[in-house]
């Protein structure tokens, strides 16, 4: 991991300070906590502040590493609990005079218990900036804290922290607020994003000097590689202009001598003697025989070698297909890690809906690669449940080993009293009917037309009315709910609205697993959301009516849903399964 701190004329303004601090583990104690870093900015700094930012820094650090028992994320969460008591009681000294001027980030990176990635803890306080740049894409993962505001007396400056996963080849930039600018203005921040050396990255500051020469701030870049870690200072000042990234050590690796021992020495193998060969005399009339003999040997030999030739030759080609497939397969595996990784980068800055969009993505690829024979087998299994479980967590699915069985009555159905409606149209099959403020409305399924009877009262409906407008039809329904839009349920497992006659919107359906064979549709007038029985899941989901996910139930037990209510509250919905009634509370 190669650290570079980079501070842009420094002494540019004296009202202003800047500090950047790197701090390691010191012993091996210290190592499952990792590594920490900040940056910091006091703007309008007084003459007695000229230890502020150091005291500051350091009162984070020895509360990081003051107990090793700790996680990361604990650790820094104490670290801050720390500054914050620090600051207040310059406060309550009437010191207050950084209030308003001070701008931090804090950075926490240490090794997971497993595998190679490194668990990310951070949060930042003012307007600098921290970004994360993998693989040529750049995510501002700190934008999330920008709305933290300083709580009032007793002062609470610090305060949410940011979790997430760090892997080998990101890079990480802590940038003070002119810098961050400068670097936008310029595409530096780009053009870092897409470098993996410390030689290309001092070639594209170079390339810059004029520019950086007049700016003031500081740069903490973290770029996350396998190498041992090298610190690198780098200063930018108008007075004379020095980058220096100083050549790291030659690994020098001792030699290895080995020796077998003597229990081990290679014993002696006598063969047996043999006997002379002896062969009958070779007469004069077996000379021609002879001859012919060795014009059949010839053409023996190029047979054998041609023969050999042709299975050289298949297996040079078998062996090329094998490696195109080993490849192409490694590929497949790559592609998908990438998926993965660009997922949880949007998990970072809270954009769920690009993340479950790669997460399926990259669950649809795997799949296939499960079912095919390789030495891969375990790690692709692996990878598969991994990305199950994050769509699990990303989509609100609920699994219930032991659903509550409804014990008690349903109120009996109020007793309708006969009417009479008047004729529906020459043609028209009323497939599915429901209700909305005493009005009645029939769907066609074949012909995609709504019919509606309005309610005059007293059990008496009004003339038959087409309630879509001539060119629309609601086609292919499998069922509807009314809440004074209609929401068709249709064959091709959309949810599509509709609402004064005319067709609206579809919802995107985007979260997992995907719908199959929904069988049923409900909201009212009441209801925020809407909710939707699968069958062949085992499955009920409450999604808002914008189509985005709010939970899903799931039950090994929900082997035959046939149906289900909701309560008049919403609180509560009931399941019929064969002849068992479920209930949920919510």
């Amino acid at each position: 991991m190669d650290v570079f701190e980079l501070h842009f004329n420094p002494k540019a303004k004296e009202a202003v300070l800047f500090e950047s601090f790197v701090y390691e583990p010191e012993n091996s104690a210290e190592d499952r906590l990792g590594s920490l870093y900040i940056v910091s900015q006091l703007n309008n700094a007084l003459p007695q502040h000229s230890k502020f930012l150091n005291n500051l820094a350091d009162i984070i650090k020895r509360e990081y590493y003051y107990s090793l028992q700790r996680s990361s994320e604990q650790s820094l969460k104490e670290a801050l609990k720390k500054a914050n008591e620090f600051l207040s009681q310059k406060a309550k000294k009437g010191d207050v005079s950084w209030l308003g001027n001070i701008r931090l980030a804090v950075l926490a990176l240490c090794p997971k218990s497993l595998g190679a990635d490194l668990s990310l803890n951070f949060t930042k306080l003012g307007d600098c900036k921290i970004l994360l740049l993998r693989a040529g894409q750049v995510f501002d993962i700190g934008k999330n804290l920008d709305s933290q505001e300083i709580e009032p007396y007793p002062l609470r400056i610090f305060g949410n922290i940011v979790t997430g996963k760090a892997v080998q080849g990101d890079k990480i930039l802590m940038l003070t607020d002119k810098v961050f600018q400068t670097f936008e203005a310029e595409k530096i921040t780009q053009k870092i994003a897409n470098v993996l050396e410390a030689k290309q990255i001092k070639k594209i500051f170079k390339s810059k000097e004029d520019v950086l020469k007049e700016i003031s701030g500081i740069c903490v870049l973290i770029n996350i590689t396998p190498k041992t870690l090298s610190k690198q200072s780098l200063s930018f000042e108008k007075e004379a202009w020095k980058f220096k990234i100083p050549k790291l050590p030659q690994l020098q690796l001792p030699k290895i001598r080995f020796s077998i021992p003597e229990c081990f020495s290679v014993p002696k193998i006598k063969m047996p003697g043999l006997g002379r060969p002896t062969f009958p005399p070779i007469k004069q009339k077996l000379t021609l025989s002879f001859s012919k003999n060795k014009q059949g040997i010839k053409k023996n030999l190029i047979l054998i070698f041609s023969l050999i030739i042709i299975l050289a030759l298949g297996s040079f080609i078998f062996k090329k297909q094998q490696s195109e497939k080993i490849k192409n397969f490694q590929d497949k595996i790559e592609s998908i890690k990438e998926k993965t990784i660009q997922a949880e980068s949007f998990l970072i800055i809270k954009e769920q809906d690009r993340a479950n969009i790669l997460l399926q993505e990259a669950l649809r690829e795997v799949l296939p690669l499960t079912k095919e024979e390789s030495g891969q087998k375990e790690e692709i299994l692996t990878l598969k449940n991994s990305i199950e479980k994050q769509l699990e967590e990303l989509n609100k699915i609920q699994k219930i080993d032991n659903p509550q069985i409804y014990s008690g009555s349903f109120p009996k159905k109020q007793e309708l009293k006969p009417t009479n409606l008047k004729p529906l149209p020459a043609g028209f099959k009323a497939d599915l009917v429901c209700s909305f403020h005493s009005n009645l409305y029939f769907l066609d399924k074949k012909y995609g037309a709504i019919i509606k009877y309005p309610y005059l009262g007293d059990s008496k409906w009004g003339d038959p009315q087409l309630w879509l407008k001539p060119c629309e039809r609601a086609v292919q329904a499998k069922d509807i709910a009314i809440d004074g839009s209609i929401w068709i349920l249709t064959k091709d497992n959309t949810i599509d609205r509709y609402h004064t006659g005319t067709y609206k919107e579809t919802l995107p359906l985007n979260f997992y697993p995907k719908l199959e064979e929904p069988t049923k549709i409900f909201t009212n007038s009441q209801l925020a959301e809407l909710y939707i029985l699968e069958p062949i899941k085992k499955r009920i989901i409450i999604i808002n009516k914008k189509g985005e996910i709010i939970k899903q139930y799931q039950s090994d037990k929900f082997d035959r849903l046939e149906d289900f209510a909701v309560s008049e509250n919403g609180k509560t919905i009931y399941l019929l399964n064969r002849s068992t009634v479920y209930q949920i509370q919510l």
